[in-house]
């Protein structure tokens, strides 16, 4: 019966939160006409795309969501901002602090309706997993939103987890920071895994999702490291974050 009831309610949720979306998108498209010619972070449209986000995380009464430290997130502080990746919906909850910034994100992605129709308007970034041509041209457009003065968002996993465990990083995000000289924003957020899994589609219940903004790191504290080093350096941080988040759960009011 639970099973049952899920599901409907999913398929209630999905319909307002297209719905919602019919209402949001066009509202971002007038922005983009407005602003997209002379504003070359596009921080107006992100700024829409942010609460068209939020909108979504707030219509559902399943999610109930907590940001700690969100000051140490500057949105006119050019980085490359990386977080875990959980879940589809995780990124709901990147752009919940309003950042300024080109989504990387794999190319399917940019065929879904109204979604990949928004990624194109935000100028995000897309790439063929393991096409080399692709990687190459994804740098590309990295060096070109880099130098109109955005940041970089990126998952260094590569993928979700099934588990809530971090994966292992790939050097991408890391490479990027490197060649282009950028600092590294953190981010840990908990919870989405189990809110809507890797695998299926439907909600799984009432559950805490919990985002944490960790200390940016500077350019100058990793310029001498590799590309392999910063990896492992930042998964530690990240592990040692999210422990730190799972320590708080229970202590911090939502």
């Amino acid at each position: 019966m639970r099973k049952i009831i899920l599901t409907i309610f999913t398929v209630i949720m999905y319909s307002l939160m297209i719905i919602s979306s019919l209402v949001f998108f066009p509202l971002v498209c007038v922005v983009w006409f407005f602003t997209a010619w002379w504003d070359r972070k596009l921080k107006y449209v992100a700024l829409g795309s942010a609460l068209w986000a939020s909108f979504l995380v707030w219509i559902n009464p399943l999610w109930r969501v907590k940001i700690t430290d969100r000051h140490k997130h500057k949105r006119n502080r050019q980085s490359i901002i990386i977080s875990n990746h959980q879940s589809m919906i995780d990124v709901l909850f990147v752009f919940m602090l309003f950042p300024v910034g080109r989504w990387v994100s794999k190319i399917e992605n940019f065929k879904m309706p109204l979604i990949g129709w928004n990624m194109y308007l935000n100028r995000a970034i897309p790439v063929l997993r393991g096409d080399k041509k692709s990687v190459l041209h994804m740098f590309k457009l990295v060096g070109k939103a880099i130098a109109d003065g955005t940041s970089i968002i990126i998952y260094p996993e590569g993928t979700r987890t099934r588990t809530g465990r971090l994966r292992k990083f790939k050097t991408g995000a890391f490479d990027m920071a490197l060649q282009f000289k950028q600092g590294i924003q953190p981010v840990v957020q908990d919870g989405a895994w189990k809110a809507l899994p890797k695998k299926g589609f439907v909600m799984r219940g009432r559950h805490n999702i919990y985002v944490k903004v960790l200390d940016y790191i500077p350019y100058e504290d990793i310029k001498d490291m590799s590309g392999e080093e910063i990896a492992e350096m930042l998964h530690n941080v990240m592990e040692e974050g999210m422990r730190s988040l799972n320590k708080d759960y229970d202590k911090l009011p939502l």
